[in-house]
């Protein structure tokens, strides 16, 4: 049963063409790792447009981003869209070595967002996020 549940959040990741959020403006953060595809024991065997599905390895989430120079800070949140909750969250304040930590979470479904907080009076707030499927 648990298979056949795999395949099929697989499948509706590939019937479905989720939204994605593309960076237009001067306010701008872009998440760059994990990138988006399906992972069998942390080495990627195909590539998909919006969700990063990974199979059968530890579930310590690295997290990298690149933004705007006007970008101070970020936050990374994953948020478990079956518990409806925030499962993990860290601030990042240092630009110089990139926006970036590490998250912990068990297996599910989650929604990896980050948000960047930029010294601009129109758009204070950049966002970017992608669907996580740990299994």
């Amino acid at each position: 049963m648990k298979g056949f549940v795999a395949f099929g959040v697989v499948a509706i990741l590939f019937i479905i063409n989720m939204p994605s959020s593309p960076a237009i403006t001067d306010s701008w953060i872009k998440i760059d790792e994990p990138a988006p595809g399906i992972y069998w024991h942390g080495e990627k065997i195909f590539s998909i447009k919006n969700a990063v599905v990974w199979i059968g390895m530890g579930y310590e989430v690295e997290v990298s981003a690149r933004g705007s120079d006007n970008i101070i800070s970020t936050h990374f949140a994953l948020y478990d869209a079956r518990e409806k909750n925030m499962t993990a969250s860290q601030w990042d304040f240092n630009k110089n070595d990139g926006w970036g930590c590490t998250l912990q979470a068990d297996r599910g479904i989650y929604v990896l967002v980050a948000a960047g907080t930029a010294i601009d009076i129109e758009e204070p707030v950049a966002l970017d996020y992608t669907v996580l499927v740990l299994w």
